[in-house]
């Protein structure tokens, strides 16, 4: 019995440098008989996506979540709405990997993601286009000349930069 293969792939936009390459992804595991499932935030280039995409979130959920983003210093904390509902057609799918690309400051709590990708027991391939994910906030230490992420993120200088926080 031939294991399913189902792939869902996350990422911020649809467009530029990393909407290219999910795109590219997501072309190739079908020509080689894998599902795939990929998942954008609200934007209104949701017509240059692929015929297999979703849009996550809505105009004013995604104002919001990066507003609260901005005020609290949380990004990827709130839209708990969206990310249920992102969840609830994760379910539908069954990924057996999900793929993940640009997550920072768009419409999708992180937390409540990655609650569900280790409670279903799947795999993660996450594509580092930068190193936000493992900084804290920075888009690349090197921009902003610290190596605190190494120990852990504290007194951060670049905090109101990227993304952006009060």
């Amino acid at each position: 019995m031939e294991s399913k293969r189902n792939v869902a792939i996350i990422n911020a936009v649809p467009y530029g440098s990393t909407g290219k390459i999910v795109r590219g992804i997501s072309e190739i595991a079908s020509s080689h008989g894998w599902k795939t499932f990929t998942c954008y935030s609200w934007t209104k280039s949701m017509r240059k996506s692929c015929s297999d995409s979703i849009m996550v979130g809505s105009f004013i959920g995604k104002v919001f979540h990066i507003l609260l983003g901005r005020l609290t210093g949380f990004n990827g904390c709130f839209s708990w709405y969206d990310t249920w509902n992102l969840i609830r057609r994760l379910k539908k799918f069954q990924p057996d990997i999900v793929n993940l690309h640009i997550l920072h400051n768009w419409n999708i709590n992180l937390p409540m993601l990655f609650s569900y990708i280790k409670k279903n027991n799947i795999s993660v391939v996450w594509t580092m286009h930068d190193c936000w994910a493992f900084t804290g906030k920075c888009p690349h230490f090197v921009m902003a000349n610290c190596d605190k992420w190494k120990t852990g993120c504290y007194g951060c200088l670049q905090y109101r930069e990227y993304p952006q926080a009060y």
